[in-house]
């Protein structure tokens, strides 16, 4: 193969990988988050195409000589938690049956020294999406060598995230049910096209760390006229879009986040391109933009929402008189205990992936209602604690690993700039939050923080 040949094949998989995460991503996001089964099989099908792309990618390394073995070690840790889950499925710990035209599960016999599943197909079904989603968004490592690529994805799921956001605040101001009502949310708190608001917000986080790490790129296409007539003043513009709908959408705890978030990434944005400027001027009229875009964000999203910002506030000091009055933080305590305690009962290798709403059902210690109804939870509504249940600690170490190995030697330049730097940011955040709440339970919000994470290693990698 001639070197131009080479280059020319090198240029088609950039390509063919860029638009492949951005339609998975927009699919994703459009398809009510991916919140919703029909959604499963088409998600798992573009899955299937990263699968084929990473392979693409190591035999073009391996032809044109360059070195796989650190790429290779990237995959072995997600691998093997691949390999440890499907092990898992065919395994399992219980058995369906029909009792009284209900369908039940019972224990059944396993093999003990082997990982064990609930619903092996279940099971293998969500191994199946969220592979293919981290194989997808890895390929950004793997196969982009232009940063401009990698830049240019972020705009166009930037440019999308904001599309929705005006779809869901002409949506809000209507009241209407969701898609203008032509379909009735199975939740009240929907937003957009995302079913739950607090899977909404840590999306729309992420793209807001997005399009602050294109800002310091869009203003130098200034032409020579200044940053107020650069493309930059277009990504202060979605900014503001996306942030205005974090309180609209009754998140509560994304917009805490956002009140970290936004002012850490906008100042440390001007002081950067302050201190690049000569003139006092120029850093004045960045720090005044700064300030002013903060409080229109703020007043926006008041105007826009007063009433459900009202009622919200109203909500939190209920809770926390009730919190206050009972000494504990109400029902999610017990979730949280409850699925500690079914950690403890297998705490090597878990009940299996997407086992948890079944291990609920069977022994959870949930009081029944005034009425005489247990109420069930299909999530532990936290991601932390409900992994460490579904795959153990053989289950969760490799998981740290598939985020650690490829991070690792990028760890010392995560704060270099603004792309990458607000985005770790952004990604710390919601990891934390993760601790109280389920957002990666959600495909969409799921492939947007891997391709930002993936994203922001490789630019840093081709900025040395």
């Amino acid at each position: 193969m001639s070197r131009f040949q080479a280059i020319d094949h090198r240029s088609h998989l950039e390509k063919a990988t860029q638009w492949h995460v951005a339609v998975l991503v927009i699919s994703a996001a459009w398809m009510f988050g991916g919140r919703i089964d029909w959604a499963r099989t088409p998600l798992i099908c573009l899955g299937v195409i990263g699968v084929g792309l990473t392979i693409l990618g190591l035999i073009d390394r391996r032809q044109r000589g360059a070195p796989v073995g650190r790429w290779l070690m990237c995959l072995l840790p997600p691998t093997l938690l691949a390999l440890f889950s499907l092990l898992s499925s065919f395994n399992p710990s219980m058995e369906k049956i029909r009792f009284d035209e209900v369908m039940v599960y019972r224990p059944s016999e396993t093999i003990p020294w082997l990982p064990s599943s609930v619903d092996p197909a279940l099971t293998r079904s969500e191994l199946a999406l969220l592979f293919g989603i981290f194989l997808s968004a890895f390929n950004l490592a793997l196969n982009i060598h232009q940063r401009r690529t990698l830049r240019q994805l972020t705009l166009v799921l930037g440019l999308n995230a904001c599309v929705l956001a005006l779809f869901g605040t002409i949506q809000k101001i209507a009241g209407t049910d969701m898609f203008f009502g032509l379909i009735e949310s199975p939740n009240p708190t929907f937003f957009a096209s995302f079913i739950y608001h607090n899977h909404w917000g840590p999306f729309v986080l992420v793209n807001i760390a997005g399009w602050f790490g294109l800002v310091e790129f869009l203003a130098r296409r200034d032409r020579g006229r200044g940053f107020l007539h650069s493309p930059a003043m277009s990504a202060l513009i979605a900014i503001l879009l996306l942030a205005v709908t974090l309180p609209l959408s009754t998140s509560r705890s994304s917009t805490v986040m956002l009140s970290v978030l936004l002012p850490v990434c906008g100042f440390w944005l001007l002081w950067r391109m302050g201190r690049r400027s000569s003139q006092p001027l120029a850093r004045s009229t960045l720090g005044l933009i700064g300030v002013t875009a903060v409080a229109f964000a703020g007043v926006s999203a008041y105007w826009l929402g007063g009433d459900t910002i009202k009622s919200r506030i109203g909500d939190t000091r209920d809770q926390i008189g009730d919190m206050r009055e009972a000494g504990t933080i109400g029902q999610r305590a017990r979730v949280y205990e409850d699925t500690w305690r079914f950690f403890q009962m297998r705490p090597v290798a878990g009940w299996g992936l997407e086992s948890y709403a079944f291990v609920y059902r069977r022994y959870n210690d949930e009081p029944r209602t005034a009425d005489g109804f247990i109420i069930q939870f299909d999530e532990a509504h936290s991601d932390w604690l409900q992994l460490l249940a579904e795959v153990g600690v053989v289950g969760i170490t490799l998981f740290l690993l598939s985020i650690g190995v490829p991070l690792w030697p990028v760890r010392h330049r995560l704060w270099r700039e603004p792309y990458s730097g607000c985005v770790f940011l952004c990604l710390g955040l919601l990891m934390l939050y993760a601790w109280v709440e389920f957002p990666f339970a959600n495909p969409a919000v799921t492939a947007s923080a891997a391709t930002a994470f993936f994203g922001a290693i490789r630019h840093l990698q081709l900025s040395r």
